[in-house]
């Protein structure tokens, strides 16, 4: 039985190269009971019948993606664009995990740069470990290093619509014109050209695939990294991860993490950028995370907190609802979307399996601390069930273990932790002030410009001394010298 690569898959036809022919191939009935889809890119034993045929079995896959549909791959050349669309750095560190994990060896190829340099984009991957290629149609020195790294391997090449992934191609000449398009300014991507994968073999050996575009990989579609296997599609972490001593690790905020100590921590050479704007006008820092989750609200007034000047908005799941209700677009949207009505256009979206141990409220703010923010604020977070409400706290307790404040706001309290510090407490419009003893003991705890004051008084969990208590003036201090203590502002 004939041996042959499948080239393309159109419509139910599968088109299997074999000694210099093509054939358009059916596949086995039986396929489909055993859950078996052909994949461009698979070697398939088939049954020639004239101009067509019948594939009867795949062999053996070395790897294979879901999007693009792909097997076999040898190497992934993620097109980054210098601009319009704007690079997504952290689209495109997704994309390099995944081709880690499946096997694939990244190469980075920059364009667009006639219209902005991306040196600082070069120097980044470099760093890291990854073949970087420029592509400037000015010069004529970009198409041989190219020529070189797709000899002899099967490619495919993957990013951002509109990176000019079909204008490169058309550019190398190997392939039928590919059709291009133009960029969306309301979507700050290209409209997508390339409608199917497709393999064209390469006069000096090799495959090249041009495949759809896409803004995102859901990772729950891909075969799933565990969570202590993400740190090994890192390869800049490699060295220092033996020397971790910290089980389930994340290497990005953990203190006395021996990867954050080598310097290695966020990817190592691929340190998170600055809090930005996603959606990618301009690279502008903001002050403040704010993760708006799906607990139901007594009022929209909690969602006037929110600048969009100055604060970077996480929706957990179902809280972009919350946000659709009174006109606000978030950053990005996280979380397993059981909750949330559907996603915002223009919005990026990482989506989690459900079977998960974060929360989606931890999984934002993860994110949030991944991008080096310190200061967050988190709405929507209480009034829902009790067993969330006491998750969230936790997660803010994480917070301050990080060495993040964090503060969780509804219409009726504000809830903050103080951990071995002094804080000055303004009282605004809140009545009562209540202080618990959280992970332990609190010791030294005092208290100045309440009703009911304490001097270095210890208090315990098991004890609700400090409940009820009154701000007096303007302001109140509070102070812990050990352990640490949950802060419970309400109003009437």
């Amino acid at each position: 039985m004939p041996k042959g690569l499948i080239l393309k898959a159109i419509s139910g036809f599968y088109y299997v190269e074999s000694d210099g022919r093509t054939y358009a191939c059916r596949a086995k009935g039986a396929f489909r009971n055993q859950h078996i889809k052909p994949l461009v890119g698979d070697w398939a034993l088939f049954t020639p019948e004239g101009e067509g045929g019948r594939v009867e079995e795949i062999l053996p896959r070395k790897n294979s993606f879901i999007r693009p549909p792909v097997a076999n791959i040898d190497q992934f050349f993620f097109v980054v664009s210098a601009c319009s669309p704007a690079p997504n750095l952290f689209v495109l560190d997704k994309l390099i995990s995944i081709a880690e994990y499946k096997g694939v060896e990244p190469v980075i190829v920059l364009t667009k740069l006639d219209m902005e340099e991306a040196d600082r984009i070069a120097a980044i991957y470099q760093k890291a470990g990854f073949p970087v290629l420029r592509v400037d149609y000015r010069s004529r020195g970009w198409r041989a290093p190219l020529e070189r790294c797709l000899q002899g391997k099967v490619s495919a090449f993957c990013g951002n619509s509109g990176v000019g992934k079909s204008t490169l191609i058309n550019h190398l000449g190997f392939t039928p014109e590919i059709e291009t398009g133009e960029i969306s300014d309301k979507l700050g991507r290209g409209r997508h050209t390339t409608r199917q994968v497709e393999l064209y073999p390469l006069p000096f050996g090799g495959y090249l695939a041009d495949t759809p575009g896409f803004s995102d990989v859901q990772l729950h579609r891909q075969e799933q990294i565990l969570k202590d296997q993400l740190p090994y599609t890192f390869r800049e972490m490699a060295p220092y991860l033996d020397g971790c001593q910290f089980t389930g690790c994340s290497h990005t905020c953990e203190k006395g993490c021996a990867v954050l100590a080598a310097g290695g921590g966020g990817g190592a050479g691929r340190a998170p950028p600055p809090p930005t704007d996603v959606r990618g006008e301009r690279e502008a820092v903001k002050e403040r995370c704010v993760v708006v989750g799906a607990a139901p609200l007594e009022s929209d007034r909690v969602l006037g907190q929110i600048d969009p000047a100055r604060d970077y908005v996480i929706c957990a799941d179902g809280g972009i609802d919350h946000l659709r209700r009174v006109g606000l677009t978030p950053d990005l949207l996280m979380g397993d979307l059981d909750s949330a009505s559907s996603p915002m256009e223009g919005v990026e979206v990482v989506a989690f399996d459900p079977v998960k141990d974060d929360t989606d409220t931890h999984i934002a703010l993860k994110r949030g601390l991944a991008l080096g923010y310190r200061d967050f604020l988190l709405l929507g977070c209480t009034g829902g069930r009790l067993d969330h409400t006491l998750a969230n706290l936790q997660s803010l307790y994480f917070l301050k273990r990080q060495g993040a404040d964090g503060c969780l706001l509804d219409d009726r309290h504000r809830i903050f932790f103080l951990w071995e510090e002094e804080r000055e407490i303004p009282r605004e419009d809140y009545r009562y002030l209540s202080f618990f003893a959280y992970g332990g003991e609190a010791a030294g705890v005092t208290l100045q410009g309440v009703k009911y004051p304490l001097h270095e008084h210890l208090l315990t969990p098991d004890f609700p001394l400090g409940v009820s208590n009154e701000i007096t003036g303007k302001s109140c201090k509070a102070a812990v010298k050990k352990g640490c203590l949950l802060a419970v502002l309400a109003r009437e």
